[in-house]
């Protein structure tokens, strides 16, 4: 399990400005974001009508279960590969509530 040592980084930037969004987003964001999916869920439910709903309600779902599944998995390694999907399907979710409300 070398590839999963933590101080190995295996995607490396070299984006000056990407680096620095990154670490904005990720201070801004990093402990708001289990209250937030789970806000965006529970309004998802509450208007289920509306057009983006369906996909949002998926995507903070997702969001929720992979933060506890990562500390149901295997240690490390799960947790680097569920936190991922966490931190992915979060993004997205931001991006389409973003998108509605520009729209």
């Amino acid at each position: 399990y070398f590839h999963v040592f933590k101080e190995n980084k295996l995607i490396i930037s070299k984006s000056v400005f990407l680096n620095e969004v990154q670490k904005i987003k990720d201070s801004a964001l990093s402990t708001v974001r289990i209250p937030v999916a789970f806000i965006a869920m529970i309004a998802s439910l509450i208007f289920i009508r509306k057009k983006y709903s369906v996909a949002i309600f998926t995507l903070s779902a997702f969001s929720i279960s992979q933060f506890y599944i990562s500390f149901i998995g295997e240690g490390y390694r799960d947790l680097d590969k569920h936190l991922f999907a966490m931190n992915f399907s979060f993004d997205l979710m931001i991006f389409i509530v973003l998108s509605i409300i520009l729209d």
